[in-house]
Parts: C-alpha cells; structure tokens; sequence
C-alpha cells in the first residue's frame, strides 16, 4: 500500500509526459501512484514492496509490456494484481496479445481520465471481493473439515457397533445351524462333519477340528473331523493330552483340565512351540480348545477352533462356544447310548422315548443360547451413549426373540414341503402376543377368519417375520398401556396363484399422513425388504385402527 487509506498504482510508461499524465489522473483519482520508466524497474518494484495495481504501457524498450504482464502474473505477489495496458496500439491483434499474457483490461491511448478511474475501480472491488470470496471460502472449508473429522468419528463409532451386530448375527446362525444338525443327524460321525462345517463355514474361522482322548501310553489325541478336509495340518502335528511339551496346545490342556484354553497368539505362546510354524505356514494366528465332557464329568475329547485373527476369542464369544461344546457333547453321548442301545437290545420305543427327550432338550438349549444373545447385546448397549445405538440394540434383542420363536413352529413342521397357513399363523401370532412384554397389562384379544390354506416354507418364513413385525408394531403403538382391544387376522385365496392376509387392530391407527414406502423405522423397512423377496403386495389405510394387507403368491418363484 502507498499512503494510508490510498491504494498504490505502478506506472510504467517509457514515456515521462505519460507517465505524468496518468499519475495526475489517479493523484485526482484518490490514488497514490508510482512512476517507473522500464519493465526492469516495474518488476523490481513489484518484487519489493506491495503494489495494488499496475497501468502498464506496451512498447517500452528491453522488456516489452506483454512479458512484463507474464512475469508479474508468475511471481508469487503478482497473481491477482489487476494489470491494465495502456498503449498507442489499439489494433484487435494488440488487445489480443494482451489479454494472453494476462493482463485484466485494454485501454487505447489518449485515455479519458473518467473512464480510466472507473475501470480502474472497478478491477479493485472485483479484486477485493474474490480476496474476500477465498478467505469466507477458506473458513468454510476449516469448518467443513472439522464436520467431516466429526463424521468420520461418528461414522467409525457405528461401523464398530454394526460389526459387533454383526457378528452377534453371525454366531446366532452358527448356533442355530448347528443345533438344528444336533435334531437333524442320527449317526455320529456325520454329526460331528456337519458341526465342523457350519463352524469353519458360517462362522468364518481358519480351522475346525474334533478330537478324541486315547488312553494309550502317550495319552495321545486322536483326530476324528475336521474342516477344511484338505487342510493336512493335523497329519504333521502330534497332539497329547499328557502333561509334557506336546501336551500344552489347547486341545490336549481341554482335554487334561476339562476346561477352556485359548492362546490369544500363536506366534508368541511358548505353549504353541512345537506346533507355531506349521500354524504359521497355513495363517493361524490364535486357537481355542473346548473340551467334551459326559454327564459323568469325565473329557473324552476336545471341539478346537483356530483362527486367521490374534486375540480372535472375546469372552462373550467363548461363553457362547463353550454352550455350543456343551450341547454337541450331549448331543453325542445321546447319539452313543442310542447306538448302544439299538444293537444290543432292539427296542424302538426305547430309542424314540431318547429321541423325544433329545428333542426336548435341544428346543430348551436353544432357546437358552437366544437368550445368552440378548443378554449380550443388552450387555453391549449399557456401554453405548448414543440413544439411537441404544434403540437399534433393543429392536434387535425383539428381533432375535421373535426368530426364537418363528423357529421353534418351523421345527416342529418337520421340514414338511407345504405348511398349514391357518395353523401356523394362529400358533405364532397367539406366541407373539403371550411373549411380548409390552402386552402385559392389555386386554388384547386375537381373532381370526381363514380358509383352509398351504403355502411353502420358503414362503412361510418371510411372511412370519412379517407378521412379527405387523402385530408387534400394534402392541407397541396402537393400544394405550392398560387399553381394551383387539388384533384380527384374515386369510383367504386370491385366484388361484395368490393369498391375501389382513392384520388389522382397533387402536388408535396410522398417522396422519403416514407412507409405508417413507417410514425410516428398521422394522417397516425389514417389512418392505420382505415383501420384495416373496414378490408380494402391501397396503395400509386406517379403518377404526390401523389395517395391513398383502398380497403373495402361493409358493415362491426365483428373485428376478
């Protein structure tokens, strides 16, 4: 800057009168001007103090305006200085050259003073106002930096929490799957296939064995199953469950202590010496040894899992892995004793009572196992602050009740390829409204008008899930705690390819203005997900309570 309060202008004419001319124009202008004679002198000046703007003639000796022009816009100061040439040659061609080297206008000599300022003022706001743009845009940008590090927090805090759900998810299904083997196997080799299956499957871990504890001179530990079946790292490892160096691993210590042993990392456990670099070569980094026991107390094998993860084995996890180790231990004991029994005294009202008492006990440890998943997430969101975190955990604790008990009708359908629609709708609706805590304290009654009806069960599963979620959002919404009322379901046929299913209450209905399609809740969203897989139609309306529709075809047809 020049004078304070004055905005300084660099002259440079080779011409003295001009140079005169033009620093009297901008002193009457209000301005504070600087008169130089060559580019050499413009660029020296430029370099060494603040100048905030340039009137700059063409044709000057040495260096002519136009590299002038281009070296200014190159240097480090001279980016936004506004540049306005002003020269004798006024020819298209001239201007053009100008404006390619950078300059931000073009007057032709003899220049009106009135028109100078103007332009001249001009360029300035132009240029203060960019100035004043790129620091408000520099500020937001601060500002949305900080909002995004403030989301990427957020964002990373709810992908912790989805994996967690995750993974919950995931040993649910592994329990599941495996007890419904437990149910589904007869034969105890087969059992023990599948069971290592569904683990090193389902539950995506690096490798699943079983073994047995020989009492042999070495007390050595026999492989019986294991998967993957390629996998030959249980051909070059000996394995023991005496109290010696290859008896340390966590089968052989289940084995002798009866108890759960981990090792968090295979690479530093001194326990995994003998056994660390055939691990190594084939990506185990941590293992568990959960031992087998018979209703006498006594170990006769280990179920060991390895992982491509250290410290892969969190107590939630190993609580639930010791109930499966419990219940696969049972189930083969039963399977042995049956066995046993067939061959020596043939009675096959013996081995169904044996059957049924199996059966009995599966159904009681699985739901045992579906209630140690809800206690855990229930474990997991007192930790959580966040309320809508908090909320997802509860809805997922229903959800996982209401899979318990969808489950328990399949099961007893046994795995028939059509099921009775009535029936089945009946038992799981009047199961909703007996588990359901927020009915305790209603008088909500049940009603129901049906056709003799059979779907499949590819068909009957989603629509279960679907009625969970209807009647579910009734209890919750449309009765007020202690209020009289009623949910009613209606089937009948459609044709002959289709059935339509209404679920309807006397509550207090939908609100105004409400769109299924643009609800955000996980639950109407679960509905809709739903209602795509099995091709069906869905409607709402409000008629003295809220009323639910849908339309789905007999049996199920490909996914287009």
């Amino acid at each position: 800057m020049g004078s304070i309060g004055k905005r300084s202008v660099l002259v440079v004419d080779d011409s003295s009168t001009s140079r005169v001319k033009l620093s009297t124009m901008l002193e009457e202008g209000g301005y504070d001007p600087e008169a130089v004679a060559s580019g050499q002198e413009a660029l020296r000046t430029i370099a060494e103090r603040e100048i905030d703007a340039v009137l700059l003639d063409v044709n000057m000796p040495g260096i002519d305006g136009y590299e002038v022009c281009r070296r200014i816009r190159h240097s480090a100061s001279g980016g936004r200085i506004p540049i306005i040439f002003i020269s004798a040659d006024g020819a298209p061609v001239a201007k053009r050259r100008g404006f390619e080297a950078g300059c931000s206008d073009y007057l032709a000599k003899p220049v009106d003073r009135d028109e100078l300022l103007a332009r001249l003022a001009s360029h300035l706001r132009l240029r203060d106002l960019n100035e004043n743009l790129e620091s408000r845009v520099l500020d937001r940008t601060k500002e949305l930096e900080e909002a995004n590090r403030n989301l990427n927090r957020e964002m990373e805090e709810r992908r912790k929490a989805n994996a967690e759900l995750r993974r919950f998810n995931r040993q649910l299904i592994v329990i599941r799957s495996c007890m419904e083997a437990l149910l589904r196997c007869d034969e105890e080799r087969g059992l023990l296939e599948e069971i290592c299956r569904i683990i090193y499957e389902i539950g995506g871990y690096g490798f699943v064995w079983v073994g047995y504890a020989e009492d042999d001179g070495e007390k050595s530990v026999r492989p019986v199953v294991w998967q993957p079946a390629h996998n030959d790292y249980l051909l070059k490892a000996t394995i023991s469950w005496n109290d010696n160096e290859k008896g340390q691993g966590p089968s052989g210590a289940a084995i002798r202590t009866g108890k759960t042993r981990y090792i968090d990392d295979i690479a530093t456990d001194e326990r995994m010496a003998p056994w660390r670099e055939e691990a190594a070569r084939r990506g185990f980094h941590s293992s568990i040894g959960l031992p087998l026991i018979d209703p006498s107390g006594k170990t006769f094998g280990a179920l060991t899992i390895y992982s491509g993860e250290t410290r892969a084995f969190i107590p939630e996890e190993i609580r639930l892995l010791e109930e499966l180790a419990r219940s696969l231990a049972y189930g083969l004991v039963a399977l042995g004793n049956r066995a046993s029994r067939r061959a020596a005294e043939k009675k096959t009202e013996q081995t169904l009572r044996e059957k049924e008492v199996l059966l009995q006990e599966l159904y009681h440890r699985t739901k045992n196992n579906m209630s140690l998943i809800t206690s855990m997430l229930r474990l997991q969101a007192d930790d959580i602050d966040d309320a809508r975190l908090r909320s997802a955990f509860a809805d997922a604790e229903n959800r996982i009740f209401a899979m318990a008990l969808v489950h328990e009708k399949l099961f007893s359908a046994q795995d028939l390829s059509r099921i009775d629609l009535e029936e089945y709708v009946s038992q799981l609706v009047s199961g909703i409204l007996d588990s359901y805590e927020g009915a305790r304290g209603m008088d909500i009654g049940f009603a129901m008008e049906s056709e003799k009806l059979s779907t499949t069960i590819d068909v009957a599963i989603p629509l279960g899930l679907i009625l969970n979620e209807l009647v579910t959002n009734s209890l919750k919404h449309a009765f007020v705690e202690g209020r009289v009322g009623a949910i009613r379901i209606g089937l009948r046929t459609l044709g002959d390819a289709k059935i339509r299913i209404t679920v309807a209450d006397d509550g207090r209905g939908l609100p105004a203005g409400f769109e299924i399609g643009k609800d955000g809740h996980l639950g109407l969203q679960l509905v809709l997900s739903l209602i795509e897989q099995i091709h069906a139609g869905i409607e709402c309306r409000t008629e003295k309570g809220a009323c639910w529709q849908i339309d789905f075809p007999r049996a199920s047809r490909p996914s287009r």
